[in-house]
């Protein structure tokens, strides 16, 4: 990596000092979620070492005119609330001569949807002069001043919200470009709507101001509120050999992805050169507004600085990877790819990414990221393993694109290699799980426990997995106790539950499947038990429940008591009051509050008798014989 030292896109003053350092900038408008309330912003881009102190306004004024009539309808005054650095892609690429600052200008406004409800929509302009004398891809750039330009639809409500806020463009970098380099540059903006974007190169506007005339008034100040010009403005006139195909000339003229937004040129002409990106915003195959963002770009003669290269091979080969090839590795241990970066430059720091393209990045490892190599015998060697079995097959195979960037200057050079890789499962045998719960199924009650053991097992002594899903619910939730574990060869792990009121309440089924895997990533690595657990009905139980119905007290030492010692459980709904027991003509007998009652019947002649167990909102009925 060469290291330049130049200045940035910024503009050498030649003019008013007010005019000459506006490296570019654009509007916006966001919606505050409230009524309609609106935040307008101006963003300025600022020669923070050239400009002067009397370059700064204090405010600024922006119109908002009709576009079906070009009729004023506003004019808005936007205090300075910001000022912020403006960094380079590659902050070891700057120097003393150069800083740029973006200052902006904001406040909030209300645009009211029964004032603002022309079919057609509105736009915002704001106007300043001059260009700087400097630029070379427009004539008399020093008398063409530039217009911030933004549309938006009508304002309409849905609900109490505001449908709509303008696309906001980022940052821009504090980079320069270099002649005869490739250069990139991001200007994608976000939509706070979801709308789809919509990228453009367009003529800078030139507006109505010149080194003679402000549209904002005479007076000793720029700014001072005065006449606003509507559209349509006046645009710039190209120099020779520029047009709005080739606002930046050369092997490849400026573009703009119109999808993305990201600016991409090759020049062979240094130069300070204008051009302006236009971002339209779509709803539902419709426009509904617009922002345009001005802006200048310096080209210097940098030393030249070699891009990286990249090389993939399988770990322990000889053979490096080609291009559209399929690299076939084994599951057999973890399964790793050895990646070579190296740099003609000395002194260069590299630095790798690798992005998964087809499965989920959490599934890679990469071990080396970044390192310094000294000349092109020198190496940066970096290792992507696969952590866990992935989806895939031989005709469909895993793809990756690694990255490999220096520490250039203006913006690093990269490499990109695009691996495609098939992971070949090892032949073995499946897992097996089993659980200690007799045919994998119980009925239970609310409020008693359940436990038993998930036994995991296999036959290679694999590295094993198991664990549990619920279907159709959480364990965690439902309140189950179970530890998904990994083990070699065997794993044994308790479940326990206690089901409790407010999970049986609307259910009484529970599903669960505990899975094992092992780690050879063959299609029958799995293996699968479910267990079905019933949590009973209180009601149910009752109906089933079969109390004792005779008993003899005669004192022989055999069921001379009248007790029930399984009685059914309380549970969520239930709870044991007390059991009362009567003769044949109504009249009680015995009356106790506690389960573990007994009646002997000493003084009370053979008969039948009637009790009533009361469990609350329900009473069990029954007989039972008094016999001697």
């Amino acid at each position: 990596m060469k290291r330049a030292i130049f200045l940035s896109f910024l503009m050498v003053a030649t003019l008013a000092a007010w005019a000459t350092h506006i490296v570019g900038g654009e509007l916006n408008l966001q919606y505050t979620n409230q009524g309609y309330r609106f935040v307008l912003s101006v963003n300025l881009y600022f020669d923070d070492i050239n400009g002067e102190q009397d370059a700064e306004d204090e405010e600024v004024f922006v119109a908002v005119f009709s576009k079906r009539s070009n009729r004023r309808v506003a004019t808005f005054t936007l205090p300075r609330v910001a000022s912020a650095q403006v960094n380079y892609t590659n902050a070891a690429c700057s120097n003393g001569r150069l800083q740029t600052r973006q200052i902006q200008y904001s406040t909030e406004i209300i645009l009211d949807a029964n004032i603002y409800n022309e079919a057609e929509g509105y736009y915002f302009s704001w106007e300043r002069c001059c260009r700087n004398e400097s630029i070379v891809n427009i004539t008399n750039p020093g008398d063409n001043g530039m217009v911030f330009y933004m549309e938006f639809p009508a304002v309409m409500l849905t609900g109490n919200r505001v449908v709509n806020s303008s696309p906001a463009f980022p940052m821009p970098k504090g980079d320069y470009a270099c002649v005869n380099e490739p250069f990139y540059f991001d200007f994608g903006a976000t939509d706070a709507d979801g709308d789809q974007l919509k990228y453009s190169l367009i003529t800078p506007k030139r507006g109505t101001s010149n080194a003679r005339n402000t549209p904002f008034g005479p007076g000793p100040h720029p700014g001072v509120r005065g006449q606003f010009y509507p559209a349509p403005y006046p645009i710039v006139s190209w120099a020779n050999g520029f047009s709005v195909a080739n606002m930046i000339a050369g092997p490849q003229p400026l573009q703009v992805n119109a999808t993305t937004g990201q600016i991409t040129f090759t020049t062979n002409r240094v130069g300070l050169y204008v051009f302006s990106v236009l971002c339209e915003e779509y709803r539902n195959g419709e426009k509904i507004g617009a922002v345009q963002r001005d802006f200048q770009l310096l080209v210097i003669d940098c030393p030249k600085n070699d891009a990286p290269v990249i090389l993939a091979k399988e770990v322990n080969a000889l053979a490096v990877y080609q291009e559209g090839e399929t690299i076939s590795l084994s599951y057999g241990g973890q399964p790793c790819i050895d990646l070579l970066v190296t740099d003609p430059n000395r002194n260069s720091t590299l630095h790798v990414a690798v992005n998964a393209l087809n499965f989920s990045g959490q599934d890679i490892t990469v071990l080396t990221s970044q390192g310094v190599v000294n000349g092109a015998a020198d190496t940066l060697r970096s290792r992507i393993c696969f952590n866990t079995c992935i989806a895939h097959t031989k005709e469909d195979p895993l793809l990756l694109q690694v990255i490999a960037s220096d520490n250039g200057c203006p913006i690093p050079k990269r490499d990109t290699l695009l691996l495609r890789v098939y992971i070949e499962p090892v032949p073995t045998n499946a897992p097996q799980v089993t659980t200690t719960l007799v045919s994998n199924v119980a009925t239970i009650q609310a409020g008693q426990t359940i436990r038993f053991d998930v036994i995991a097992s296999d036959p290679d002594n694999d590295l094993i997995n198991l664990y549990a899903l619920g279907v159709g619910f959480s364990l965690t939730e439902a309140g189950m106790e179970f530890v998904n574990s990994s083990g070699l060869g065997k794993i044994m792990q308790p479940f326990t539950w206690t089901p409790g009121c407010e999970v049986t309440e609307n259910n009484s089924a529970f599903v669960i499947h505990f899975i094992t895997e092992d780690n050879s990533c063959s299609p029958n690595r799995f293996d699968t038990v479910t267990v079905n657990l019933e949590v009973e009905n209180f009601e149910l139980l009752l109906s089933r429940f079969t109390p004792p119905n005779v008993f003899t007290p005669n004192e022989d030492g055999t069921n001379d008591t009248f007790v029930i010692p399984d009685l059914p459980p309380d549970n969520c709904q239930y709870t044991f009051k007390s059991i009362e027991i009567y003769n044949r003509w109504g009249r009680p007998v015995y009356t106790a509050y506690e389960r573990e009652f007994t009646w002997s019947g000493q003084e009370y002649p053979t008969g039948s008798y009637f009790y009533l167990i009361n469990y609350g909102a329900t009473v069990f009925k029954g007989t039972v014989s008094l016999l001697r």
